[in-house]
């Protein structure tokens, strides 16, 4: 569970300006960026999911569930669910000219550890659940708070305490839980005290340490496809399990499940990004391409479908766009999620319902 407080560290590094007003107009260019990336991550699990478990959407309390923690379909999309939540509050603080205060978030660290694996310290001796810690509070505010305050500071860090403190916190990372199963407080949930030590201290120790590993294969993984093997590992993981299930070798899923999962994603990644780039369209597009190839049941109007889509997405790359009757610059060029779903209805043929196994399918059709 360290990644996780390194991505938030790593964001709120990124919002600090000297100018207040700049830092809110960072947090706000984000909300707009991952909203709709949020939205149409949710609606392909949502989709993938329809066949074995149906609708999930049933009452009013699963809403709310998901309007806290982002988790409708799938767990791991609180992640996008809590940065949205702590950059509403952020911006709102940076246009009050309060963010000199947001150091006050940075203990709120300890609530994840007290609330789930080291709640025995608050218990009596018992280990159990105390709430849910996978939420803003417990980790975007403080971790997002940190980033910005040691962006704030970075003049101050020093290279070698840092280096040391990252050797140091390794060590004990590697040492805490056979500590804590020595001691009987091996078992629960949540993460390690030791995980967010080496985050902090591998966060440090980058911005202290700017040209490692500057130009590596490393860098363009985390540069370029680090959000989509985010957003699909788990639709890979489920695939992955099923193809070693089915041929019978579950062994190497349990032996090596992390590393060919993470192959895998980064593989589908590399394919999104080059959809992306050579059709110079948004990730909305890719997504919703992605939504209508998982429809397998009609190989023929998929094809036809999406011979209707290519030529006239790259017919748009030499149209210009017309505002106000002037041409400014091709539309393929335009980034915005309303123009790529725009493109996509106007060239979706309509959809209608069938019912077929356990979910309706939605089967496109030409008038």
């Amino acid at each position: 569970l360290g990644a996780v407080p390194i991505f938030f560290m790593i964001s709120g590094y990124f919002l600090y300006s000297e100018d207040e007003g700049k830092s809110a107009q960072r947090a706000w260019r984000s909300i707009k960026k991952i909203l709709p990336i949020f939205l149409l991550v949710t609606l392909f699990y949502w989709v993938l999911i329809l066949p074995n478990h149906g609708n999930t959407i049933t009452t009013w309390e699963q809403v709310l569930h998901f309007l806290i923690y982002g988790q409708l379909t799938t767990v791991h999309l609180w992640f996008l669910m809590a940065m949205l939540q702590a950059l509403v509050v952020f911006a709102l603080l940076f246009r009050l000219r309060l963010g000199r205060f947001l150091w006050l978030f940075i203990p709120l660290i300890v609530t994840p550890l007290i609330g789930a694996k080291y709640s025995f310290l608050v218990t009596g001796g018992e280990i159990r659940e105390l709430y849910y810690v996978f939420n803003s509070v417990c980790y975007a505010f403080p971790f997002m708070a940190l980033g910005y305050t040691m962006k704030k500071y970075e003049a101050k860090l020093n290279a070698t305490l840092w280096s040391w403190l990252l050797v140091g916190s390794l060590a004990f990372a590697i040492a805490e839980r056979p500590l804590l199963i020595s001691i009987g407080y091996g078992n629960g949930d949540g993460p390690f005290i030791g995980s967010f030590l080496f985050a902090i201290s591998l966060v440090a120790w980058g911005i202290t340490h700017k040209r490692a590993g500057k130009g590596s294969f490393f860098e363009t993984i985390g540069a370029k496809y680090s959000g989509c093997i985010y957003y699909f590992h788990i639709a890979v993981a489920t695939l992955v399990g099923a193809i070693i299930n089915r041929v019978g070798i579950p062994s190497i899923y349990e032996d090596a499940g992390a590393l060919i999962v993470f192959l895998g994603s980064l593989i589908f990644a590399y394919f999104i990004i080059q959809v992306q780039d050579r059709l110079n369209i948004h990730m909305g597009t890719a997504l919703l391409l992605g939504l209508a190839l998982a429809q397998p049941r009609q190989p023929t109007q998929l094809m036809a479908w999406v011979s209707r889509y290519i030529p006239y997405r790259l017919s748009l790359l030499r149209t210009p766009l017309v505002l106000n009757g002037d041409a400014t610059r091709p539309l393929g060029t335009r980034s915005l999620l309303s123009h790529e779903v725009g493109a996509m209805a106007m060239v979706l043929p309509t959809a209608t319902h069938t019912r077929s196994a356990r979910w309706p399918i939605l089967i496109p059709h030409h008038r």
